[in-house]
């Protein structure tokens, strides 16, 4: 899945950044048809070549851009709301909307909690898990989240910075980030697609930190000697191990009381991770092109 501005590097540009990033445009099309993508939304960048060029853009993606928002001068969707997926013998609805932005050649955008409102419903009919897929301001945000709509979880993106997770309320949001270089996971695990769903992740980082800190306080110490017998003769050791007790009490309790559950991480995207030879040759193609059009790149690529 994609939060939206993926097409362009910015809502308007000159004539020659734009004709160069179309290639890149189409580009990450083939690349993410490859990789299987679900479906993305809609940021204010991917309008920078035109309506024209984004339905283009749709029309050659092997997966569905999504806004429940962007409309026609007339106000018709131009974009699918929604789509449904199967995932893990679950139906998972995936609904896209933006902030409203401004409105372009032959279209407009409607606000988002309004327009969720309109198409939600009839959306996520019969699905087990509800998934947003939201871009914009933090405002926004938090109208959609105190309208007690049934959204399971908000991936957010649009906002600068590292991808990470937020307990604003009760339902899990994730910010996307806009750091390319690292790459968002999220296992989720239903027992009741009833009832809501809990961000764990927090839970078990502070049950994994516990584990390690009393395994410092282990080292050198008496093979099988309890940690308070060990530091009888230290009280503020003994306070510290107490309170590492007690948050892990807490914490496992805490989980223990969660059923559908969420955890999220991120995976480093570095050199240690090879290049799929398939989507290298797509890049590769595109600075090809790029190249074709005005010549090498600055850094001779």
């Amino acid at each position: 899945m994609d939060g939206g501005d993926l097409f362009f590097s910015a809502a308007q540009l000159d004539e020659k950044p734009l004709a160069r990033q179309k290639i890149k445009a189409r580009a990450l099309v083939e690349g993410y048809n490859r990789m299987g993508t679900a479906a993305i939304t809609i940021g204010e960048s991917d309008l920078a070549g035109g309506l024209e060029f984004l339905q283009e853009m749709a029309a050659v993606a092997e997966f569905p851009i999504l806004s429940a928002n962007l409309k026609s001068a007339a106000g018709a969707l131009l974009f699918p709301p929604a789509v449904t997926v199967a995932r893990g013998g679950l139906k998972v609805a995936l609904v896209g909307v933006s902030s409203r932005l401004p409105d372009g050649a032959g279209y407009r955008f409607d606000d988002p909690l309004v327009a969720l409102r309109e198409h939600l419903p009839a959306a996520v009919e019969g699905a087990d898990l509800v998934v947003l897929l939201f871009h914009g301001d933090t405002a926004d945000r938090e109208r959609i989240e105190a309208a007690g709509l049934p959204i399971d979880l908000i991936l957010h993106s649009h906002l600068k910075g590292v991808a990470r997770t937020l307990r604003t309320g009760s339902i899990p949001v994730a910010l996307l980030g806009s750091e390319g270089k690292r790459l968002s996971v999220m296992t989720i695990a239903i027992q009741d697609p009833q009832a809501p769903l809990m961000d764990i992740t927090d839970l078990q980082r502070r049950i994994n930190f516990v584990g390690t800190a009393l395994n410092r306080l282990g080292r050198n110490q008496p093979e099988g000697v309890p940690l308070e017998t060990a530091y009888a003769d230290k009280p503020h050791i003994l306070e510290r191990i107490a309170a590492l007790r007690e948050q892990e009490s807490l914490a496992r309790n805490a989980l223990a009381d969660t059923g559908n559950r969420l955890t999220t991480g991120r995976v480093d995207l570095g050199p240690k991770h090879r290049d799929d030879p398939a989507l290298l040759a797509v890049v590769n193609q595109a600075l090809a092109a790029v190249s074709a059009v005005e010549g090498p790149l600055p850094d001779g690529r």
